[in-house]
């Protein structure tokens, strides 16, 4: 299944790139002039090296099943919320370390995505600060599951917000810089889709391989045990965009020469940005909303083992990345916009279903019917996954064509400190709508908390959908042409 839907993107792509239909034709003729950093040449452009391409996607593998495994089971392994499991922290101090931990983190993101734009190593821009946080980040990763005490203490919590900190600060470290390389090896619209659906095709399938890998191995390791596992496999792929051989953005433009805070007010001046951020942020946080909470639905609905949550979200990411294709000539043929539009339409109609769960008197029926509702939920995953980054790609050509300055790595920092403020709100009203009427904390959710979890992250997914309908994507997408034809779209403004 991998193969054949990585093979149906790049078939996708290239009927794209070769003009197959008319509006492939159309882009071709618009885009004859433009070149892309990578093998430019005067007669034409050259796309980034498919070895390239896949070294940075599979970057992204790796980060996946950390990033992974925190969001799915860090809540889940403090707060069982099970008769018969010790209590590592209550609902409230857990909820409140997390939040204090994403909060702080939202520091790291801006600062580092403008010390990225502002570096000029040998090395380039990004690669520096992805090598130095790798070790980090897997470091930080391990320690998470090796609370100093076996019960609830003060000594959990301190422990769980100290090294959430330092897990913080190499995980935008790492994952900053890291997309901000995306507009710079493929810089045009086109290409962004496609190289942005490889590096979806990729994160799927490390939160695949990370849900997979829970279920077989949780029984038997345990939650550090899967830590150290998933950390190994992290080892390996997350330093393979160090090796990539493209000249990318070998000329630059140069940074802002403002200060950090100016620098965030020009970004949150941006209206197609401000307009991107709420409806991503809105989004996302619907989603982490329900893979916080998913493994209590599982248990208490479905009466699965724990570890079978894992299973049901690899099947959920199995069908966004069988959607992946089609959200790719979506997104070539009718535009990111209406991609991006669908992904969160469907996810608003298709949540709410989530309330149906366990509702057949048969266990194999309440089975077969948990299944096909994550199949069809999860096609929303694939634009999910592959269209955002896409999107921001975009903007900041949009806002390098008004301001003739460069600020990728800070756009995509202030988005990171956006999500991770919706990522320190979601364990706490996941916990609040699952916990409605329980008492304590060591009682299982309450039934009118798992009925009422799917429609509200469905209407959180309904104000994003609403939100976005405002993007001004001709205009952006003006923008970038004119950027990489060599022309601006405005006059650049002084001073930026």
């Amino acid at each position: 299944m991998w193969s054949s839907c990585a093979n149906s993107c790049e078939r996708a792509g290239d009927r794209e790139h070769s003009g197959d239909g008319r509006g492939g034709r159309e882009d071709r003729r618009e885009e004859e002039s433009v070149t892309t950093g990578a093998g430019e040449g005067k007669g034409g452009r050259v796309g980034l090296a498919r070895r390239d391409r896949l070294l940075y996607c599979l970057g992204f593998f790796g980060f996946s099943l950390i990033s992974y495994y925190f969001a799915f089971w860090l809540q889940k392994f403090y707060v069982p919320g099970m008769a018969g499991r010790t209590v590592l922290l209550t609902g409230g101090m857990f909820s409140l370390a997390v939040a204090l931990g994403r909060l702080t983190d939202g520091v790291y993101d801006p600062t580092i995505g403008y010390w990225s734009d502002r570096t000029r190593t040998r090395w380039g821009r990004r690669k520096p600060f992805m090598l130095l946080s790798i070790p980090v980040l897997l470091v930080t990763h391990l320690l998470l599951w090796h609370p100093p005490t076996a019960t609830a203490s003060g000594a959990n919590f301190a422990y769980l917000l100290v090294v959430q900190l330092v897990y913080f600060m190499a995980f935008t470290g790492y994952a900053g810089p890291y997309l901000a390389m995306l507009p710079e090896l493929a810089e045009t619209a086109q290409d962004r889709a496609s190289l942005a659906t490889m590096q979806g095709l990729c994160s799927i399938g490390g939160l695949i391989a990370g849900g997979v890998l829970t279920t077989l191995l949780l029984p038997a390791l345990g939650f550090p045990g899967v830590a150290w596992v998933l950390a190994g496999l992290a080892l390996v792929t997350m330093p393979l965009p160090l090796f990539i051989s493209a000249r990318h953005a070998a000329h630059p433009p140069e940074p802002s020469s403002q200060a950090l805070i100016p620098s965030i007010a020009a970004v949150l001046h941006n209206r197609p940005f401000r307009i991107y951020l709420v409806s991503q942020v809105m989004f996302q946080g619907g989603m982490y909303v329900m893979v916080s909470a998913m493994p209590y639905l599982v248990q208490h609905r479905l009466h699965w083992q724990e570890g079978s949550a894992g299973a049901l979200s690899a099947v959920a990411l199995l069908s966004g990345l069988c959607a992946l294709p089609g959200v790719l000539q979506l997104s070539r043929r009718r535009g990111l916009k209406l991609a991006f539009l669908v992904s969160v339409g469907w996810f608003a109609l298709t949540l709410p279903l989530l309330s149906t769960l366990g509702m057949w008197s048969s266990d194999a029926m309440n089975s077969a019917y948990a299944y096909f509702l994550i199949i069809v939920i999860g096609l929303a995953l694939g634009g999910l996954f592959a269209v955002p980054f896409a999107i921001l790609a975009n903007i900041t050509d949009y806002d390098r064509a008004r301001t003739g300055v460069n600020r990728q790595a800070l756009y995509f920092g202030v988005q990171g400190t956006a999500l991770k403020a919706a990522q320190a709100g979601a364990p706490a009203l996941a916990l609040t709508v699952l916990f409605l009427g329980s008492a304590q904390s060591g009682q299982p959710p309450a039934p009118l908390g798992l009925t009422l979890l799917g429609p509200v992250t469905g209407v959180v997914a309904a104000i994003s959908f609403l939100m976005f309908l405002r993007f001004p994507e001709h205009e952006v997408e003006a923008a970038v042409k004119a950027v990489h034809a060599g022309a601006s779209a405005a006059e650049p403004v002084a001073g930026k």
